[in-house]
């Protein structure tokens, strides 16, 4: 295209050439979605990596689901008010460290396979969605709703596997025959496996431009009540990868309180 309309520039009008040849280069740039659920990290996390790898801009994307802010069957909150204030803190922490590298978190409040879908269709050139897999039937059916809306707009869903220290396809015998006991899993798993090594993201790709964006709910906005911390707790936990990796530095390296696990815990 660009060498015919070259070819052909003193037939046309300037500024419409560089108008079809913008739009050109635009069709060219490949775009992807980074669905966050239940990794709210960017360590260690297959799932932005291979995004990364493989788009020219990253679209990264944070729901607050209503229905995990919904009444159970049982008549209980589904999601209590510490639990909801960690997951606000992870992704508050999620949107900073992706904003510090250039990106940045696209928070909606509303359910995954809607959210992407309105993406899709207002965003040109996404192809893949990429999410981490889970197992558990609400988080399966979000997956199945997530590759429907996005096979109907013309893009791929991607399952990656993310959130085990061993990686499922290192283990020593199909996941069908998982042992029912941790003790024989684990003897099993000690003798013939062992984690891999952490995954560097690297320097993250831009983000896309003008995509609507909600505030992180408040807790009042969530339907639930703040809750005071109770002071005789071991750890006063906050989320977000930050904090964990704080945590970890803390606890293996400066009190090196992992070499008295045994009697400690």
């Amino acid at each position: 295209f660009l060498k015919t309309a070259f070819l052909f520039r003193s037939k046309i009008n300037v500024h419409t050439f560089a108008r079809l040849a913008n739009g050109c280069l635009r069709s060219m740039t490949t775009r992807a979605i980074v669905l966050h659920r239940n990794d709210l990290r960017l360590h260690d996390n297959e799932v932005v990596k291979r995004a990364h790898e493989h788009a020219d801009e990253v679209i990264h994307v944070y729901c607050f689901d209503p229905r995990h802010y919904s009444t159970t069957s049982f008549g209980f909150p589904k999601t209590g008010s510490l639990r909801a204030q960690f997951t606000r803190e992870s992704v508050e922490d999620l949107q900073q460290r992706l904003q510090r590298l250039g990106n940045d978190l696209v928070i909606r409040k509303d359910t995954p396979e809607r959210a992407v879908e309105d993406i899709l269709k207002s965003i040109d050139g996404i192809s893949q969605v990429y999410l981490q897999k889970e197992t558990c039937s609400e988080e399966t059916d979000v997956e199945k709703a997530v590759t429907s809306v996005s096979s109907q707009n013309g893009a791929r869903a991607l399952l990656i596997w993310g959130s085990t220290l061993v990686h499922i396809d290192d283990l020593p015998f199909p996941a069908t025959e998982m042992p029912d006991i941790f003790t024989p899993f684990r003897k099993k798993v000690e003798s013939s496996s062992q984690p891999r090594k952490p995954l560097t993201v690297g320097e993250l790709k831009k983000g896309v431009s003008g995509i609507r964006s909600d505030a992180i709910p408040s807790l009042e906005e969530l339907g639930l009540e703040k809750r005071q911390i109770d002071q005789r707790s071991v750890l006063q936990f906050k989320g977000g990868e930050t904090a964990a990796l704080d945590r970890l530095t803390e606890y293996i390296w400066t009190k090196k309180l992992i070499a008295t696990y045994k009697e400690t815990r």
